[in-house]
């Protein structure tokens, strides 16, 4: 990703509107001649989905980088011989955590609450949630006229080459950016009700993959994936899965498929199917409300393994109209 350095840098010392979190943090770093992993005291700045930290535990003093929530999670870390209030950020593109702990527990769970809240992901999620009361509320899409979508993620079992660099380049260009609109025509989302796992386990991790295929073809094309949902038989997925202009017809079938992976961003696990079915896209954009709930089956077998419930939206085409780019935000390089 490109970033305006002198707007980045300007941001992490004044924002107008204000903060949506700052104080002071114990981060663990390379320091010293030999590189050792210490703690260090810095001021940080939560903006957005922007932390910033400052070169010391000054609020006065000046930014040095920077970290972007995006593809990550905040855990609590019991097991920090430093402090009994620390804490960890998660990247999917990084094996080692980020470490850090705070003075109090009352600080942590502060702290802890601002960097959930700050990813655009949290944002889709409440998008997600509110449109859908809408729409129970009053049988129809709030969005349609906004033709407001969002796109699938890479793989991030097969396409190991769309992991993002831990790094960014930070060079004079805008923070964001825009495109032309690619016209989506039809957007799912996915949930799952009472999915079995064959050894019996209750608490499991599963994601869905949904599949293709246009006639007169004869094999299946993979589309799109979600997240995945941890130990959880009931999952939402906060991935929607958008179809372009060109990809669909009325007839094409659409094939998803349940897998149970053992260990969330683990790229040797090898995922188990519970269970798949099939519908067309006449189908779904024919139903009720747009919506269809089916038992989940494996080839062979007549009981089933879980439903998996679909809702769609239709999308308004508008070719002269033009999207905000939002691509998942990864760590950021130092400030220089």
């Amino acid at each position: 990703m490109r970033f305006n350095q002198k707007a980045l840098y300007a941001l992490a010392e004044k924002c107008e509107e204000g903060f949506d979190r700052e104080g002071v943090l114990f981060i663990k770093e390379y320091t010293g001649l030999f590189r050792r992993r210490n703690y260090v005291q810095r001021w940080f700045k939560l903006k957005g989905n922007i932390l910033f930290y400052l070169k010391t535990q000054e609020k006065t003093s000046i930014p040095v980088g920077a970290l972007l929530l995006e593809n990550c999670r905040v855990r609590i870390d019991p097991s920090n011989e430093k402090s009994p209030f620390a804490f960890v950020l998660l990247f999917e593109s990084d094996s080692s955590p980020c470490s850090f702990f705070c003075l109090s527990d009352k600080d942590r769970q502060e702290w802890v609450a601002a960097l959930k809240r700050a990813s655009y992901e949290d944002l889709r999620v409440t998008l997600f949630d509110l449109r859908s009361k809408l729409m129970d509320l009053t049988g129809e899409d709030p969005l349609v006229e906004d033709s407001c979508s969002f796109s699938p993620p890479k793989d991030p079992i097969e396409d190991k080459s769309s992991k993002p660099s831990s790094s960014l380049s930070l060079i004079d260009e805008p923070l964001g950016f825009s495109i032309p609109d690619v016209s989506p025509v039809l957007e799912l989302s996915l949930s799952c009700r009472d999915l079995f796992h064959p050894s019996g386990i209750i608490h499991f991790n599963t994601f869905c993959v949904l599949s293709t295929m246009t006639p007169p073809q004869s094999a299946w094309s993979k589309h799109a994936q979600t997240e995945v949902a941890e130990s959880n038989r009931n999952p939402q997925y906060f991935t929607n899965v958008t179809f372009f202009a060109g990809n669909i017809s009325m007839i094409t079938q659409i094939k998803v498929s349940v897998y149970y992976v053992k260990e969330k961003g683990v790229d040797s696990a090898t995922p188990l199917l519970l269970g798949n079915t099939q519908f067309t896209v006449s189908d779904i954009v024919t139903a009720k409300q747009q919506k269809v709930e089916r038992l989940l089956k494996l080839r062979g077998c007549s009981t089933s393994t879980g439903s998996v419930t679909v809702q769609a939206w239709k999308m308004v085409e508008s070719p002269e109209s033009v999207r905000r780019f939002t691509s998942p935000l990864v760590r950021c390089s130092t400030i220089k």
